[in-house]
């Protein structure tokens, strides 16, 4: 262990270079012996452990003087600092890590800080262009070493995860089964095979092929079976991913238990504030909706939200999720006057990082004009109507759901106004989209309902 060494100073015989040099040579190898037990520990799951190791390595290594140590140090503190969702501190040491190895000219530890950044960037939705240019400095730097095997799959997958997350389903689709295939035949690390197949999995289920991705999910709590233990956290991913995706196959029993069991991973592994913990009561707020149980819903809506709050960024599409959850929670337990701040925030988060006319702006923009309806506010409400209903429709068949909503709650506001008249076009048009599928008899009913209630004569 690190505490066992000899402090720096006691490492040097004066007067005699070649005893310090000697001296020297031995204390950089215990040092990087500590430093690959530090990656066993994480890889075992003991992240704190590892973490305090890794730490005590990198403070020695610089003290010491030996470049090659000090950069292969922060690398991995800055990777481990990563997967606790530790961003602003992963980012500093990973870039720390590539200007002490550029400045000696290490470009295999260069290439691999790269690739760590676009992962974290890619994981953690910082930022698609600071991602993409990432991606490109670790691209050139693997072609330039001619590497072609674990760390470009470990770029093929972050790119993938980007893709999912700015809608390219397919493309990450086929950069998750490159990534998988050439981990397979370079032989690399069941880990990094496990988070491929994850993603892979989740981009199959965000393009409908929901047997596929049950399929992937398996192979990968499989292979976590056979070589993570119990309470690795990256079972807990799988797990938490899988449990998602039953939630939204209508299996909210199962996908509570493996919710709940990711959560529980999580807590230990990090503490109770961590990112993931942050996504596991995200999507138990979800999973708690889904069954009816809204007190216990606000309840993971609420930490989720104090969470994010201390962890992410705070322009991070994240914590916009966490408040519009809370507020459509509030919303749903009819605390109006509750729900229509949290919306605010969200809109004013979503103002400054998504671009005018996205599909997300406008559904918040729709779900605040509806509690301002419920507190009779029709006027403003009206407003936020407004702003969302263009959105909608220039969305086309993926805005129709938000387009049906605003329609018919911006007739209650316009009702409320006494612009009645207007009131029925809306409902005419909401019941012109229902009228397009024949499932949603029950709401046709509701719309013609509203129309038959309203004056005869405009106000």
């Amino acid at each position: 262990m690190v505490e066992a060494l000899p402090p720096i100073d006691g490492c040097r015989a004066p007067g005699d270079d070649d005893g310090d040099m000697v001296e020297k040579t031995g204390l950089v190898d215990a040092l990087r012996r500590a430093l690959i037990a530090a990656r066993v520990q994480a890889a075992a799951g003991m992240r704190r452990e590892a973490l305090r190791l890794a730490e005590q390595v990198r403070a020695r290594a610089e003290a010491v003087g030996d470049p090659g140590l000090q950069a292969d140090a922060l690398l991995t503190v800055g990777r481990m600092r990563a997967e606790d969702g530790e961003i602003a501190a992963a980012e500093s040491n990973l870039l720390a890590a590539i200007d002490v190895a550029e400045a000696r000219g290490l470009d295999d530890t260069v290439a691999s800080g790269w690739v760590a950044l676009a992962t974290v960037a890619a994981r953690l939705q910082v930022d698609p262009e600071r991602m993409r240019e990432r991606a490109r400095r670790a691209q050139a730097l693997l072609d330039r070493i001619g590497d072609s095997g674990p760390r470009r799959a470990t770029l093929l997958n972050a790119l993938g995860v980007a893709a999912v997350a700015e809608g390219r389903h397919a493309e990450a689709v086929r950069l998750h089964r490159e990534a998988f295939e050439r981990l397979r035949f370079a032989g690399g690390p069941p880990l990094e095979s496990i988070r491929t197949l994850q993603s892979l999995a989740n981009a199959l289920e965000a393009l409908g092929r929901h047997d596929e991705a049950l399929a992937r999910f398996g192979e990968a709590q499989r292979l976590g079976a056979e070589h993570l233990g119990p309470r690795h956290p990256q079972r807990a991913r799988v797990a938490h991913d899988l449990g998602v995706l039953l939630l939204g196959s209508g299996e909210p029993g199962r996908a509570r238990e493996l919710l709940e069991a990711a959560l529980a991973i999580w807590t230990d592994t990090y503490g109770s504030v961590c990112v993931e913990c942050g996504r596991a009561h995200s999507s138990l707020m979800g999973q708690a909706s889904a069954e009816g149980e809204l007190g216990r819903a606000e309840h993971h809506a609420r930490r989720a939200l104090a969470i994010y709050r201390q962890v992410l960024p705070g322009d991070h599409p994240d914590l916009a999720a966490a408040l519009v959850n809370l507020g459509a929670v509030l919303h749903w337990r009819g605390d109006f006057a509750g729900a229509v701040p949290a919306y605010g925030e969200a809109l004013r988060l979503q103002e400054r990082i998504l671009p005018e006319g996205h599909l997300h702006r406008a559904i918040t923009e729709s779900n605040l004009g509806e509690s301002l309806v419920a507190l009779q506010r029709h006027a403003e409400a009206l407003q936020r109507f407004a702003a969302a209903e263009p959105v909608a429709r220039a969305a086309g068949q993926p805005g129709e759901e938000l387009l049906l909503l605003v329609l018919r709650n911006k007739a209650k506001a316009l009702q409320g106004t006494g612009e009645v008249g207007a009131a029925r076009v809306a409902l005419e048009q909401a019941r012109a989209l229902l009228k397009r599928d024949p499932g949603r008899a029950q709401e046709l009913a509701e719309v013609e309902q509203a129309l038959a209630q309203l004056p005869v004569r405009a106000g």
